[in-house]
C-alpha cells in the first residue's frame, strides 16, 4: 500500500468514527424538528381548520368547500392533489361530515354521466342498436361531438359499455376510429387481431344503420338520425378494405399521429 492509499484509508476511518459519534445527536435534532412541525400542524388543525369545517357543515350539510373558501379552500385542494394529508386523528370526523378527497369537478361530471348521459345512451341504444346519435340529439348530441373532437373524455368506468353499444369515436375514417378505440397506432389490419375485432364491429353497426335507412326519405330520415350515416351511405363490406384504404390515406396525409 503506498502513502496516498494509506492516507485515504485513515481519512475514511476518521470520517466513519466522526459520523458515528454525532449520528445519535443529529438524529435526535431531526426528530425534535420533525416532531415540532407535526405539533404545529395539529394545533392549526385543532384551532383553525376543524372549526371551519364544522361551521361549513352546519350551514351546507357537507364539508366539501369550494376552492374560494378563505380558510379551507387551499387546504382542501392540497389534500385532493396529494400535496398534504389529513392528520389521522381528524380523519374519522372529517369523513363523517361528508368530506370527499376526490376532485369535485370529476365527481360532478361522473354524477351527470350516471344520472343523465348513460340512461340517455341506453334508451337510444334500445331503439337504434347503436349510440351514434345525431348532433341534434337534445341530451347527447353536443356531448358526443365533444368526445369525437377531443374536447372531453368518456369516464373510464363507462368506456367499455359505450364501446359495446357501438359508439364511433371517428365517423369518417375507420382506421382512425380503430386507433382511438385501441389507444395506439394501427400499422396493418392484416396482422392485428384487436384491430380486426373493432373493424368487424364497425362493419356490423354500419350495415344495421344502412338497413334502417331503407324506405325512409326526407323528414323520416332526419327523425331517425340517419340523414348522415357515419362512414357514408355505401356498404363497407366487412370493413377490412375500407380500413386498409384509410390507413394508406392517413399515412399519405401525415394524419397517422392520432391524438390518444
Amino acid at each position: 500500500m503506498d502513502g496516498s492509499q494509506f492516507e485515504e484509508e485513515l481519512l475514511s476511518q476518521f470520517e466513519e468514527e466522526l459520523l458515528s459519534q454525532f449520528e445519535e445527536e443529529l438524529l435526535s435534532h431531526w426528530f425534535l424538528r420533525e416532531n415540532q412541525r407535526i405539533v404545529q400542524r395539529d394545533e392549526r388543525w385543532t384551532r383553525e381548520y376543524m372549526p371551519a369545517f364544522r361551521a361549513y357543515y352546519e350551514k351546507n350539510k357537507s364539508a366539501n368547500v369550494p376552492q374560494s373558501h378563505p380558510v379551507l379552500g387551499r387546504l382542501v385542494n392540497a389534500i385532493r392533489i396529494c400535496d398534504t394529508a389529513i392528520p389521522p386523528q381528524f380523519e374519522e370526523e372529517l369523513f363523517s361530515l361528508g368530506f370527499d378527497v376526490r376532485n369535485q369537478h370529476t365527481v360532478q361530471r361522473e354524477e351527470r354521466w350516471t344520472r343523465e348521459y348513460m340512461p340517455a345512451f341506453h334508451a337510444y341504444y334500445e331503439e337504434n342498436e347503436n349510440v351514434n346519435v345525431p348532433r341534434t340529439h337534445p341530451v347527447l348530441g353536443t356531448l358526443v361531438n365533444a368526445i369525437r373532437v377531443g374536447r372531453t373524455e368518456i369516464p373510464v368506468q363507462f368506456q367499455e359499455s359505450l364501446y359495446e353499444m357501438g359508439l364511433f369515436l371517428c365517423t369518417s375514417n375507420v382506421a382512425k376510429h380503430v386507433a382511438m378505440r385501441l389507444g395506439r397506432i394501427v400499422e396493418s389490419i392484416d396482422a392485428d387481431a384487436d384491430a380486426q375485432r373493432v373493424v368487424n364491429q364497425v362493419a356490423r353497426i354500419h350495415a344495421r344503420m344502412l338497413k334502417r335507412r331503407v324506405g325512409l326519405k326526407g323528414i323520416a330520415l332526419k327523425r331517425a338520425g340517419l340523414r348522415k350515416v357515419p362512414f357514408g351511405i355505401r356498404s363497407i363490406g366487412n370493413g377490412v378494405d375500407r380500413c386498409a384504404a384509410d390507413l394508406r390515406r392517413m399515412e399519405s396525409t401525415d394524419d397517422l399521429r392520432v391524438k390518444m
